[in-house]
């Protein structure tokens, strides 16, 4: 759990809804009839508000968390109000209605207070019309509404509060867990060589460790989940285990793939890969020690690359066997900050001890992501630069309108049009197709994401449907078990929402089974209904955002990607400044400038490097920039060109047009790869200095600033003029030393190596020496990242 949950938060995030809406319940229901009320109306709108209120009040504050309690009750009751007063006349509350999907969508634009207070905003509207509520209800389903939102928030700042320091230790788990299961594929992947599966499953696994590696980035931001004095070292230590999993990666499937391994050799390998997975570090080494300083190439080399990481992970994982196990705050300090092990060969200065070349204090912490309800954040901001900087298109395709603009106009159409081809299929149960098609637009930000929740939703509902019906002939006549299965299908609902939307949405299909058991109003004939509603609604969402002022998922990948390489290109040119020993003269000269001695001005009245809004800026104070952080920054925007990239992938229909599409998401993963290890080398180096490494930096930004960013192959041009220049930067860098030179130098140079040989593997699919479409030839990059043709 704690590898498949980083941090518990779909766990925490479950038993919070659950434990919200059935006390809430509780409480309204004896309230109201203390007050001699029927409960039926208020605890229906009770059980939506803390059902939402539940999962959104993350402020960090008692205080925000209160704003947004406030709000919720009043989001709910203009929605009732307007329904209530609406519905005696059909037209004006199908007008109404449309005009509140409209506002529910287009305020998401000011946060995520806001995109919850939309949705109670939309429920509050809807829930009068599915029950009948009238005129009089009103007051109570606001008090219900009222009641429920305030007990949440009691809730949520007493018995539910939210500790962000446990978040940090159950992340640290999930990271040292996901490291384990990478160790114990790796050495399947060496006793099965020729399963395509156990590779694929391999790097699958290792991309795992870099997601939870952001989240405790995320985490970071939060000062009160890390009370420590430095967590510019935590980034530096989860980095330099992330480059030892690289190196157990790269070496396992070049051993796996080599044909003249000799048996006892591999065996070796894959006896002290299990005994690291197993934590036994005194059977690893004795498997690898006399592989450590072996010379020879070929298997021996590979076997080296092992012992090394395997040394760094044994350190890493002592480390937390002795620091890591109390599950107290100091515990997470100490596993995080305290003699951080290192990940290469060459004796390093601590991470825990005081660096002349930290970028500042610890004030000066930035994070990569900002996580959204304790997770990472979605596409929407690409979604957004997409239209920002996209060409401009016709006026009916939107122009420039903004992302919640377009999605509300879209939300609002296919509503209008889910009310009226609902009604044709069933004049009682039409709700069920507008619901389809408002959600369509829920936790989207492109076509394809609206193409893949939509289809993902009808097949949810499919696969719930008979599995609804088979637990409502069970629970019939039998209340309580009924009611117990709705609070278990809420449970596994909320707890899978991340993971599969389909499966969310099947657990969804039976809890309304069993309601409608409850209500006594249960009939197969109802549940037919729903698919073939949720059908239609689902269509009709599909097909306006495609149609109308669509958001294109392509140019949102190209958006994606060009970014990434703009991240890549600002990394290198860093770096270039960093081993420039005239760029390091240049910035000497202004830090004795910002002191005071540059002019004879005293310091006060010298530039005191502030951007204007107060915030200081360390490289204008001669301190130098963070490199780890810029590494940690192509990390997050890695995984935006994936998750937009999914979606591309949903809406591609040829399977070799999908291989291709992974193929060239390898090659991005194993660049973002090398640039970690780039960065890690020479911040921690000591006094970096080299003229010929800057040169060969500062070329290969220029051009990787400009690299062909359109993943499907339309710059063939671009692509091989890129090729040339990479051509002959790799002649430069084979001029560099490669014996008697610095170990950082050598290092360096080999991760740009690595980089360079994956741009031309990605270049490959851009060349006009061979069609764009269609799966590239198999082939391995450098250091054994592997790239598979196709997925058997």
């Amino acid at each position: 759990m704690a590898s498949s949950d980083p941090g518990l938060t779909r766990l925490r995030t479950a038993l919070r809804v659950i434990l919200a809406v059935s006390s809430a319940l509780l409480l309204v229901v004896v309230i109201i009839m203390l007050l001699g009320q029927s409960p039926l109306v208020p605890t229906i709108m009770a059980a939506v508000v803390a059902m939402l209120a539940s999962m959104t009040m993350n402020d960090s504050t008692p205080g925000g968390k209160a704003i947004t309690a406030a709000i919720a009750p009043i989001a709910a009751g203009v929605g009732a109000t307007v329904s209530i007063l609406t519905a005696p006349i059909p037209a004006l509350s199908t007008t109404a209605f449309i005009l509140v999907m409209f506002a529910a969508v287009w305020m998401r634009r000011f946060g995520a207070r806001f995109f919850a207070d939309g949705f109670l905003l939309w429920m509050g509207f809807f829930m009068p019309l599915f029950i009948g509520a009238k005129l009089p209800s009103l007051p109570w389903l606001i008090r219900g509404a009222a009641i429920s939102a305030g007990w949440v928030w009691l809730l949520r700042v007493t018995l539910l509060k939210d500790r962000p320091h446990r978040t940090l230790r159950r992340m640290v788990d999930a990271f040292w867990t996901r490291t384990w299961q990478v160790m114990q594929t790796a050495s399947e992947r060496l006793e099965t060589p020729d399963d395509g599966r156990v590779a694929r499953r391999l790097w699958s696994r290792r991309a795992q460790i870099t997601e939870v590696a952001l989240l405790i980035d995320g985490q970071l931001a939060d000062v009160t989940a890390a009370p420590i004095p430095r967590r510019f070292q935590v980034r530096q230590w989860l980095i330099e285990v992330e480059m030892a999993c690289d190196e157990v990666c790269g070496a396992a499937n070049e051993l796996a793939v080599t044909a003249d391994v000799p048996s006892s050799v591999r065996l070796a390998a894959q006896n002290a890969l299990l005994a690291l997975a197993r934590g036994q570090w005194d059977l690893a080494q004795t498997k690898l020690e006399k592989f450590a300083h072996a010379p020879g190439s070929g298997y021996l080399r590979q076997m080296r690359r092992l012992a090394v990481a395997a040394q760094a992970i044994e350190k890493a994982g002592r480390l937390r066997d002795e620091r890591g196990t109390t599950g107290e705050p100091s515990a997470v300090q100490s596993t995080a900050v305290e003699l951080i092990p290192n990940s290469n060969d060459e004796p390093r200065r601590s991470p825990a001890s005081t660096r002349s070349d930290d970028p500042g204090g610890d004030e000066n912490f930035t994070s990569a992501v900002t996580l959204f309800g304790g997770n990472l954040p979605g596409t929407a901001g690409t979604a957004k630069k997409a239209l920002e900087e996209g060409p401009r298109r016709r006026w009916t395709n939107g122009g420039r309108l903004s992302l919640t603009t377009r999605q509300a106009f879209q939300a609002a159409l296919a509503g209008g049009i889910a009310i009226a081809a609902g009604h044709l299929v069933s004049g009682q149960r039409w709700y069920w197709a507008v619901i389809a098609a408002f959600v369509a637009f829920a936790g989207t930000s492109n076509s394809g994401e609206t193409v893949r929740r939509t289809s993902a939703r009808v097949g949810g509902t499919l696969i719930g449907l008979a599995l609804a019906v088979l637990f409502a002939n069970l629970t019939v006549g039998n209340t309580a078990l009924a009611a117990v299965c709705v609070f278990i299908c809420i449970f596994c609902a909320f707890y899978i929402q991340r993971i599969s939307y389909a499966a969310m949405t099947v657990f969804i299909t039976i809890m309304l089974g069993q309601l409608y058991v409850l209500l006594g109003s249960y009939s197969g004939h109802t549940l037919v209904l729903r698919l073939e509603e949720t059908a239609v609604g689902a269509a009709i969402g599909v097909a306006v955002s495609l149609l109308v002022l669509p958001t294109g998922t392509r140019a949102a990948a190209k958006i994606a990607s060009s970014e990434l390489f703009k991240l890549l290109g600002q990394l290198l040119g860093t770096l270039a400044d960093r081993v420039d020993p005239a760029a390091q003269d240049e910035n000497q000269k202004r830090s004795k400038a910002d002191d005071g001695d540059g002019d004879g001005k005293p310091a006060a009245t010298q530039d005191d490097g502030n951007d204007g809004d107060g915030n200081e800026d360390p490289a204008a104070k001669g301190a130098p920039a963070d490199l780890l952080a810029s590494a940690r920054g192509i990390d997050a925007q890695l995984n935006q060109v994936i998750q937009v990239n999914r979606a591309v992938s949903s809406t591609t229909p040829s399977s070799s047009d999908r291989a291709a599409l992974q193929h060239r998401l390898d090659v991005l993963s194993a660049v973002c790869s090398a640039a970690r290890g780039l960065a890690v080398d020479v911040q921690t180096a000591r006094s970096p200095s080299s003229t010929p490494l800057a040169q060969v930096c500062r070329r290969l930004a220029e051009l990787v600033t400009g690299f062909p960013a359109d993943l499907q192959g339309r710059e063939a041009g671009a692509a091989d003029s890129a090729s040339g220049r990479l051509a002959a930067l790799d002649e430069e860098l084979a001029e560099l030393a490669d014996d008697g030179s610095e170990i950082w130098l050598r290092r360096s140079r080999r991760h740009l190596q690595r980089m360079s040989g994956a741009l031309k593997v990605l270049l490959d699919g851009h060349s006009g020496s061979r069609p764009a479409k269609g799966p590239p030839a198999p082939q391995h990059l450098p250091y054994g990242w592997p790239l598979l043709e196709k997925r058997r």
